[in-house]
């Protein structure tokens, strides 16, 4: 009886040798059975040559061997390059501020910043600082020329005025607080401030003539105001 090939066996299954081939069987490429007989165990299988993760060995080297990529290499040269600790110059003028300073320059290498790059900084920074100060001594000097040009408390009443508010703050400003504040500050120029102290000078004379006490003598201004 012919065989139609109905009842052959299934095309995947392996040919024994000296049996004849199923019909339809793809005849295998020359070369092809031997190269798969001949490859090593531990060989990339095709298609698994490239793709993520680590390399595959080879026949002469280690996985560990292969290559980890730039990322690696990258760390290891920022890391040969990082910065070390660095001091910036300041100007002698400034020596109280030295702690600072120091804080400063830590914080600039935290940035990333190279000692030249914090030296500019920072002498910028001292450069608005000045200019801030030399606005603000303008700003007093202003004041003092309004006060002094006061129809009430400038004038020929300028010199008196500055005594009476000296007065007033030595009476109620016994641990100098106020007075290292203004002081401080540069706010003792300010016309307002001059005002005030002034006004509670000249008070504090007119009760002392009135009544022939000195004031230290009597209970604090407050005291007698709010009676």
């Amino acid at each position: 009886m012919v065989d139609d090939g109905t009842d052959g066996p299934d095309t995947g299954q392996a040919v024994k040798e000296g049996e004849a081939l199923p019909m339809g069987a793809d005849l295998p490429q020359e070369g092809e059975e031997a190269a798969e007989e001949t490859r090593p165990e531990d060989a990339p299988k095709r298609g698994e040559e490239k793709g993520g993760g680590k390399a595959e060995a080879t026949l002469l080297t280690d996985a560990d061997d292969a290559p980890e990529g730039e990322g690696k290499e990258a760390a290891q040269k920022a890391s040969d390059k990082a910065l070390k600790p660095y001091r910036l110059d300041l100007a002698e003028q400034y020596a109280a501020d030295k702690p600072d300073i120091e804080a400063y320059a830590a914080h600039c290498l935290e940035l990333g910043m190279s000692r030249e790059q914090a030296q500019a900084s920072l002498d910028f920074s001292v450069k608005l600082h000045e200019r801030r100060q030399a606005e603000f001594l303008e700003q007093r000097r202003t004041w003092q020329q309004e006060i002094k040009a006061d129809a009430e408390f400038g004038g020929r009443n300028f010199t008196a005025s500055c005594v009476a508010a000296k007065q007033a703050l030595a009476a109620f400003d016994e641990e100098g607080e106020v007075r290292r504040m203004l002081q401080a500050t540069g706010y003792g120029d300010n016309p307002a401030v001059v005002r005030c102290f002034a006004r509670i000078g000249r008070a504090m004379a007119e009760d002392r003539l009135a009544t022939g006490i000195s004031v230290s003598q009597k209970a604090p201004l407050e005291e007698r105001l709010y009676r």
